[in-house]
């Protein structure tokens, strides 16, 4: 019988509702309409007027803070953006990513 090397999936958490209701009141703190969050899986994703502008990632050590990634336009994926702190509060994520894009 052939040994099968079986990785076991990470259960991967959802971000719960009590975050993504902190999140909503972080959208109506920075007082821009066209902020909107959308929960897939542990990530939120960020955008604005409809376009994609970041994604936070739900890291469970606390309902504050998260994983950030901006979205870049030129390979229209999600990434790192130098000087930026890879973790952070949901404020701090989502004012770096507007300030990135002239978008304040």
């Amino acid at each position: 019988m052939a040994k099968r090397n079986a990785k076991k999936k990470k259960k991967t958490q959802r971000v719960p509702e009590e975050a993504m209701k902190q999140m909503n009141a972080v959208l109506d703190r920075l007082g821009d309409p066209m902020l909107e969050a959308d929960r897939v899986g542990r990530f939120c994703y960020i955008t604005h007027a409809g376009a994609p502008l970041c994604r936070l990632a739900w890291t469970a050590a606390g309902d504050d803070l998260w994983d950030f990634a901006i979205y870049k336009y030129s390979t229209s994926k999600y990434g790192r953006l130098d000087l930026a702190p890879a973790r952070a509060s949901a404020l701090d994520c989502i004012e770096t990513a507007l300030g990135a894009y002239d978008l304040r």
